[in-house]
């Protein structure tokens, strides 16, 4: 900055110094414009030097548009859109057949029969070469036939949630076993060579054909969400192909996991099983693992060295002692919001840590150092706990911090200093806390990478005023509503 104006300056005087270089005959009419037009250059070259000025603060209500930018998720396989793909909309429509003639296109690449009453698929796929994606959830396909499914080009497929079953009422078979025997999806009929992605939840199944991986050779993304399972059988991973990469088990009644061989998989979620009780995971391949909604979880046992992602969330958690966190030495975020937690967690190791959610818990302090283990931890949300007081080192050794929420405590006021380790905080939310005066913050400019800093829903007595915002960094946009 300083550089700039000097250069600016330097110039004014050349032109100075050229103009007391003309000859003294000019006549006093040219000197005077000549003034006039080195006036006009150096207004400006001024004003265009003072644009370069850091700006001073500035108020705002819209901190929600940056703050969802810093959700602290993990990254989970969402269900597979088809896009805007040129597509046949049959939704609806109280159809029971599809006969062969009826579509016919060389360009459709998405057809949609969605909640329909078809029940069988082997006309469907004729004369639609080039299709990209098939949903036929809720129809009344008997998946444990075999329907003749194939197709070269598919890379999606939804038959979720079928209306009919062929598991009846228990009472119909003499022994669970028999009921499980006819609950096996059966997939000997389907050729899809390129399918990346099928959904079979909401439909009863217990197992999978020894062949499922012949059929689809190429799938990434399995989804088995609320298939009534209680366990995995013990081939199960030997019957899914080596693509597969992504398998979803939330909402099932598993209860004793074990799992020594999961194949290629990197990401698998067992989200909402109320019964699993122990979890014992080895694998060199996993990278995210989600175990959220899970209250009945007391112990587990992990081998997973490359493990980054992952979600403990919802599992009524009042100490992780109980938990190897050692194990996870590969970790980059890590997720224990909506537990039981009286205090912040000290968990050592976790020297790749990135992002830490602890939100909704029942923590009421912030010791010193206890974050001081994850050096490079940049975000960390503790919202929605019951914390009144902080400690002048709490967040010692954060010099990577970038994102911080305290919101929905009970914070009135924080200790001097209390930042000066944050060398790189630039987004810090203390909405809903019991602040009178945005001098409580004790904020200052030595946080000079704050950006954005949130403070609405506090009980301010009295309107912000430019005295105080002078106490926070240049630079510093506050949200107030």
């Amino acid at each position: 900055m300083k550089k700039r104006k000097i250069f600016i300056y330097k110039r004014f005087f050349l032109l100075e110094r050229r103009h007391k270089s003309l000859d003294c005959k000019n006549s006093s009419r040219k000197m005077n414009d000549y003034k006039i037009k080195y006036l006009i250059i150096f207004a400006l070259l001024f004003a265009f030097a003072e644009s370069f000025r850091d700006p001073i603060q500035a108020i705002s209500t819209n901190f929600e548009e940056h703050d969802k930018n810093y959700n602290l998720n993990i990254i989970k396989n969402e269900k597979k859109k088809c896009g805007s793909f040129e597509s046949l909309n049959l939704d609806n429509m109280n159809l029971h057949i599809l006969k062969n003639d009826i579509i016919r296109s060389d360009h459709i690449q998405h057809i949609s029969v969605y909640n329909n009453n078809i029940n069988n698929t082997y006309t469907i796929l004729d004369n639609v070469p080039n299709l990209f994606c098939l949903n036929l959830s809720r129809n009344e396909i008997n998946i444990y036939n075999g329907n003749e499914l194939k197709h070269s080009n598919l890379k999606v497929l939804d038959l979720s949630y079928q209306k009919i079953s062929e598991a009846k009422d228990l009472e119909d078979y003499e022994e669970l076993n028999d009921l499980y025997k006819n609950i096996i999806f059966n997939s000997k009929n389907m050729k899809l060579p390129n399918l990346q992605y099928l959904d079979l939840s909401g439909n009863d199944i217990s197992s999978l054909l020894w062949d499922f991986n012949i059929s689809f050779p190429q799938l990434r993304q399995l989804d088995l969400i609320n298939v009534k399972a209680d366990e995995l059988e013990p081939t199960f991973f030997s019957k899914i192909p080596t693509s597969l990469r992504a398998l979803h088990l939330e909402n099932n009644y598993l209860h004793n996991l074990t799992l020594q061989n999961t194949a290629e998989v990197i990401a698998l979620y067992l989200d909402g099983n109320p019964d699993l009780k122990i979890i014992n995971i080895a694998s060199k391949t996993l990278k995210s693992l989600s175990l959220s909604n899970c209250p009945s979880l007391g112990h587990g046992n992990f081998d997973t060295p490359f493990l980054e992602q992952l979600d403990f969330s919802m599992n009524d958690f009042e100490t992780v002692t109980y938990i190897n966190f050692q194990a996870f030495r590969s970790l980059r975020i890590l997720l224990l919001n909506y537990n039981k937690l009286q205090k912040i967690p000290l968990i050592t190791n976790l020297q790749q840590l990135n992002e830490l959610s602890l939100n909704f818990n029942m923590i009421k302090n912030i010791p010193s150092n206890i974050f001081s283990y994850f050096p490079s931890l940049k975000k960390l949300s503790l919202k929605g706990n019951n914390i009144e007081y902080i400690e002048k080192d709490s967040f010692l050794n954060l010099n990577n911090l970038e994102y911080l929420n305290l919101s929905e405590n009970g914070l009135r006021r924080l200790p001097y200093n209390w930042a000066m380790s944050l060398i790189n905080l630039q987004y810090l939310n203390v909405n809903s806390n019991q602040f009178e005066n945005i001098l409580d913050l004790t904020l200052n400019s030595a946080v000079i990478s704050l950006k954005h800093l949130s403070v609405k829903d506090n009980i301010f007595t009295k309107m912000i005023t430019t005295a105080e915002l002078a106490y926070l960094p240049n630079s510093t946009i506050v949200y107030v509503a």
